[in-house]
């Protein structure tokens, strides 16, 4: 492992972790919520396995977060467009790639919002 790695996934770690203190979840709660055996979340906090961005995306969802929430001042993701850092790298965009990564935002804003929509029914369900 590089010393790129491991600072890229220091801060992933670090943000699953905010972000489920803040939810008030546990690796438990959070891997019932995910329907993940609770051992591959110890395994992301760790360090040992990084989670897939399938994974990011229900760990938003699971914890109230935005997508971008787990990447922000990682020096991961930068502003699209001029000259990105992703770990140490700097690289420069296609427009075309732009314009996809600008869609797979927008669909996974919506979709965040579906599955928050279908907590809170369940929810009051609940009640």
């Amino acid at each position: 492992m590089t010393k790129k790695n491991i600072k890229k996934e220091t801060v992933i770690q670090e943000k699953i972790r905010q972000a489920m203190k803040e939810a008030g979840l546990t690796q438990t709660k959070l891997a019932n919520k995910l329907n993940v055996k609770h051992p591959l979340i110890n395994a992301w906090l760790s360090g040992r396995r990084n989670p897939t961005v399938t994974s990011l995306k229900k760990i938003a969802a699971a914890t109230g977060k935005p997508l971008q929430y787990f990447f922000e001042n990682s020096g991961n993701v930068g502003s699209i467009g001029d000259g990105n850092k992703i770990g140490e790298q700097n690289f420069t965009s296609n427009p075309s790639d732009i314009e996809l990564l600008r869609k797979d935002i927008e669909l996974l804003k919506k979709e965040i919002e579906i599955l928050k929509l279908k907590n809170e029914l369940k929810d009051k369900k609940k009640k």
